[in-house]
């Protein structure tokens, strides 16, 4: 063979090569240097491989893989030509430029090839990132076993940088699918607004206001601006009513919310915006109230008919009225009828409303008697499973007064004119003496660390103060030590005459120099123990109108209580119950001096009838109603 036919078969050899390997891939003269021609497709940019990473995953069947280096075989040619390379390509059948034969096989799920392994049955392992328990979708490998990156078996996590987001978290409103769910803040929870309940709903990663049903009023009490809620808005418009800033009551848009002066009338007395419904809306909105504000329940009040928490003579006039067949009921200033009106003008309690009780409440009025004798034999005591309600009750079970409070509430003690209730409660673990006014329903705190108090007269009251005993006045003011230094005290009452009072020393207190029931001269002397007692005596309570004390005492350490009389001087000790009765502590004397109210322990509030020995319940009374005291 000469020179030119070596070079020319050379030549041929070399283009075979070149255009079998290059279908598909070659420029096609009309693209500018660094873009392909691709079938159907035009010239696009050639971007180019690294096949030293390329995986599993992002390997496309029908591809050129050069990532493995052809198996070559070198032959001589039979013909005494130069040799040739024998390759491994094959062309497709569907007529399309000829590929390498590659090692990869489609999986059967759809997902890109992956090695074909024969020796094991691969699985998909995902990565966690975020550490979860649950992998990333997007980024797996199969693998004959898991590996320390790749070795969970789920992808189902749909965020895989916040491990606070999977299939097993609660949906919150914060605009994610924390869940995984394909959903995002489809929340909604159930709330109550004074206009009723209704729900929230989660929007654009918030929580809406409370939407209740449109037909919803906003006839709500301290909603001035007609919004359906009670809160800063209406609080500022009261006060700038009240000051005079402003003459009506407005909503959002500036136009007038008809409801408003109605709404801002919080005590329900007629008259809206005043100091006291000032103060209510004030503590509702600054004290963070949950409770619906209401108009409060009309309050008995002897004498009281038309509701307006003073007796004077258009009470008088209204009773009148009334007798002569005037009118059927009464009435508040406001129009609307005062609930306990008729029973406020029967003065005497005996069923009737007639002259006697016009009388009564003339007399009242001038000063001549301060309470109403005939009818005013009522009881004050705690009740409430948390000892958080003050209740006045008559012998016959009927509710005369119920008040509610925050804290605990004990040891009430009545105003002689039977306008005004002291009472122990504590605050923040401190102790307190407040005294309620029946006649404007108002609650003062007076005194703190103090307990016990006692009423004498209208004003006077003598309490427990640490060791100490003090007396002070209902405002709280112009008190004075009396003694200190006997012991643990737990317990006094004022003699009829004002003069002394019954100090109870806790009988247990080891450290008491006489402990029991006293006897403390309030102008000089220490406390005398009062002779002939029974050992644990403790809860006296002065007799009305002589020198005798009723109290509780022990027959053994911490034994069942029974009920004893005795003559401060030790004389005429008298047990007045049995052991089989019951267990009987805190008795108070009525008025008449006739019967001793007390507390069965557990069991509520009984009644001993002194001239007979009866002992009987006060209907209507439950179990947990303790420390009775009787109006004076």
């Amino acid at each position: 063979m000469d020179l030119s036919q070596i070079v020319r078969n050379s030549f041929v050899h070399a283009v075979l090569i070149l255009g079998f390997a290059g279908c598909g891939s070659s420029n096609d003269p009309s693209c500018r240097e660094g873009r392909i021609y691709k079938e159907g497709v035009g010239c696009v940019e050639e971007t180019p491989t690294d096949y030293n990473n390329v995986d599993a995953g992002s390997r496309n069947r029908g591809s050129i893989d050069t990532s493995v280096a052809p198996q070559d075989t070198y032959v001589a040619p039979q013909d005494g030509s130069a040799d040739v390379q024998k390759d491994t390509y094959v062309a497709p059948q569907d007529g399309s430029a000829d590929v390498q034969k590659d090692t990869y096989v489609a999986p059967q799920d759809g997902s890109a090839d992956v090695p074909k392994d024969t020796s094991c049955a691969q699985k998909k392992y995902y990565f966690d990132d975020d550490g979860d328990g649950f992998g990333n979708p997007n980024d797996f490998k199969f693998l004959c076993a898991p590996n320390s990156i790749y070795k969970l078996t789920n992808g189902d996590d749909c965020d895989d940088n916040d491990y606070a987001v999977n299939p097993n978290a609660n949906e919150d409103c914060n605009g994610k699918d924390d869940d995984c769910d394909g959903k995002t803040d489809m929340l909604k929870k159930s709330c109550k607004t004074d206009c009723g309940s209704g729900l929230e709903y989660c929007i654009n990663a918030k929580w809406s206001d409370c939407q209740v049903s449109e037909s919803c009023s906003t006839d709500v009490l301290g909603d001035v601006n007609c919004d359906g809620k009670v809160n800063q808005a209406d609080l500022d418009q009261v006060t700038n009513y009240w000051k005079g800033n402003i003459t009506k009551f407005t909503t959002a848009d500036g136009s007038e919310c008809v409801s408003g002066l109605k709404n801002a009338d919080l005590d329900c007395d007629g008259k809206p915006a005043e100091d006291n419904d000032l103060s209510i809306l004030i503590g509702y909105v600054k004290n963070g109230n949950t409770n619906s504000l209401k108009c409060p329940v009309d309050t008995l009040n002897l004498g009281d008919v038309n509701c307006d928490k003073t007796v004077n003579i258009q009470d008088t006039l209204a009773v009148v009225d009334y007798i002569i067949g005037s009118t059927t009921e009464f009435k508040k200033a406001n129009g609307n009828i005062c609930t306990t009106g008729k029973e406020a003008a029967d003065t005497n309690c005996d069923g009737n409303i007639d002259i006697q009780d016009v009388n009564a409440i003339t007399d009242y009025i001038l000063g001549n008697p301060t309470f109403f004798p005939g009818c005013e034999s009522r009881i004050a005591m705690v009740c409430g499973s948390k000892k958080e309600i003050l209740k006045i009750i008559s012998l016959d079970g009927k509710v005369t007064g119920e008040y509610f409070y925050t804290t605990p509430v004990a040891d009430p003690s009545w105003s002689f004119d039977h306008k005004k209730i002291a009472f122990s409660t504590k605050i923040d673990g401190v102790e307190y003496i407040a005294v309620r006014d029946l006649t404007t329903g108002k609650t003062k705190g007076i005194q703190s660390n103090c307990k016990n108090p006692d009423f004498y007269g209208n004003d006077k009251l003598a309490m427990i103060c640490g060791d100490a005993v003090y007396v002070t006045d209902a405002s709280g003011e112009n008190d004075a030590l009396i003694k200190s230094g006997y012991g643990q005290l737990i317990g006094l009452s004022w003699a009829y005459n004002g003069t002394r009072v019954s100090l109870d020393i806790n009988p247990y207190d080891s450290n008491a120099k006489t402990p029991g029931v006293n006897v403390l001269n309030v102008s000089l002397g220490a406390p005398q123990l009062i002779k002939n007692q029974p050992q644990f005596c403790t809860f006296s309570d002065w007799h009305p109108s002589t020198n005798e004390v009723v109290m509780a005492c022990q027959s053994s350490a911490y034994g069942i209580s029974n009920l004893y009389i005795t003559g401060i001087d030790g004389s005429g000790l008298k047990k007045l119950t049995t052991d089989n009765d019951g267990d009987f502590i805190k008795p108070s004397w009525s008025p008449d001096a006739n019967l001793i109210a007390f507390e069965n322990y557990g069991k509520g509030i009984y009644v001993l009838n002194l001239k007979d020995s009866s002992i009987t319940k006060i209907p209507n009374v439950s179990s947990d109603c303790k420390m009775p005291a009787f109006s004076h």
